[in-house]
């Protein structure tokens, strides 16, 4: 068999390269949406419940998240809307009207990866970092 000259075995590969190359950049990397469920929740050596679950969905409605927070018992979740910014993987939570629950009522906002979910609460209420879980629906 001939042995193939550099110069010939880079012309002859250049079409198939051009356009394994096209085919990627055109998919991009791959999307991560904020939709899913996120868990700081741990279990105490004294049967402590403890940490946060932020369940992030969307609707026919706009994007909205299912807050519960444990601060030694688990408390029933509250609803509330959320405007999610995909771009920069930003989500904005909007104040909750339930003054004896344990999540922070106060409007507040967070960023996600795919991964994770980091909040930040205006009083200074820190969950943890938010594990991502497997998708619900």
């Amino acid at each position: 068999m001939a042995e193939m000259k550099p110069l010939a075995l880079i012309t002859a590969l250049f079409p198939a390269l051009l356009a394994a190359s096209t085919v990627v950049a055109a998919k991009g990397p791959p999307q991560i949406t904020a939709a899913g469920q996120y868990s700081s929740l741990v279990r105490t050596e004294s049967e402590d419940d403890v940490g946060m679950r932020v369940v992030i969905g969307y609707s026919n409605r706009g994007w909205y998240a299912i807050l519960q927070c444990a601060g030694g018992n688990l408390d029933r979740p509250v609803v509330v809307t959320a405007q999610v910014d995909e771009d920069k993987r930003t989500v904005r939570f909007a104040r909750h009207d339930d003054p004896d629950n344990e999540c922070p009522q106060e409007a507040f906002t967070g960023r996600y990866g795919a991964n994770n979910l980091k909040l930040a609460f205006p009083g200074g209420y820190d969950p943890g970092v938010l594990k991502r879980g497997a998708h619900i629906w």
